[in-house]
């Protein structure tokens, strides 16, 4: 358990870390699995090798080609969940609603177990440029754009989903996926413990968060001025089930495709 929590969450939380290929997710959830010591699932090892084969000659995959492997991770994730009592990070595309449901499917026949989704959202050329950079990797600059013509971004619906926009460093996007992960955990009744070492102090006017989900109209989010600081929080209010999430700036390097 991180030495940060002082005792153990009331539920099992598994954050599923989502975006298309390029925008950070392995980055991202790797920081998280050892901040707070959950295990870690890297959704594109378990990709079978007919969907390798595929990608890596520019075919884009199919529902069809998907929906087991989104079985596979659902019933990996509940086998980590099992095992440890605190949470899990997973890696997954998540591109469309019904992928997303299909996760959340780890919440029905397991007690207390909550699903989270940190949607990492960037532009596509931001992303083809990322992904036209690395060497040796199966996924083509095609599937990057195969992938925003099938993505359907979370909505106000979807009250389980953070939406982090990649604008920023690195380590203020893994700074606020840390924030976001520990303000769940605060509201689920857990005290969090100092963390110095994790203490960011993020420019006022650069990093910016919306006080709602989403919407489907990216432009129509209303943003304010977010800063973290030694005191606590500004400028955001609290995520909690009837409150939908939050939706902050970041960049990242590069990153796997899933």
């Amino acid at each position: 358990m991180d030495p940060a929590l002082s005792e153990p969450p009331q539920h099992r939380h598994l954050w599923i870390i989502t975006g298309p290929a390029g925008c950070g997710k392995s980055t991202v959830a790797e920081y998280l699995s050892a901040h707070f010591d959950y295990p870690y699932i890297e959704g594109d090892s378990f990709h079978p090798e007919a969907n390798i084969a595929k990608m890596a000659t520019g075919v884009p995959l199919t529902d069809e080609d998907r929906w087991d492997w989104l079985k596979i991770l659902r019933a990996e994730s509940i086998r980590q969940l099992r095992k440890n009592k605190a949470g899990v990070v997973m890696t997954c595309s998540a591109l469309k609603l019904k992928y997303r449901d299909e996760l959340r499917k780890a919440s029905f026949n397991e007690d207390n177990v909550q699903v989270h989704f940190i949607y990492l959202r960037a532009s596509q050329e931001l992303l083809l440029a990322r992904v036209k950079a690395r060497q040796g990797h199966y996924m083509k600059d095609s599937m990057v754009k195969s992938q925003f013509q099938a993505l359907e971004e979370p909505t106000r619906d979807e009250e389980d989903v953070f939406v982090v926009d990649v604008s920023v460093t690195m380590p203020e996007v893994q700074s606020l996926a840390i924030d976001v992960v520990t303000k769940v955990l605060q509201q689920d009744g857990i005290e969090m413990a100092s963390d110095d070492d994790h203490d960011l102090h993020l420019d006022h006017d650069t990093v910016k968060s919306s006080l709602a989900l989403p919407t489907d109209d990216v432009d129509a989010v209303s943003a304010t001025s977010y800063a973290r600081s030694s005191s606590g929080y500004s400028g955001i209010r609290s995520h909690s089930p009837s409150t939908p999430a939050s939706s902050i700036q970041g960049d990242e390097p590069e990153g796997k495709s899933d």
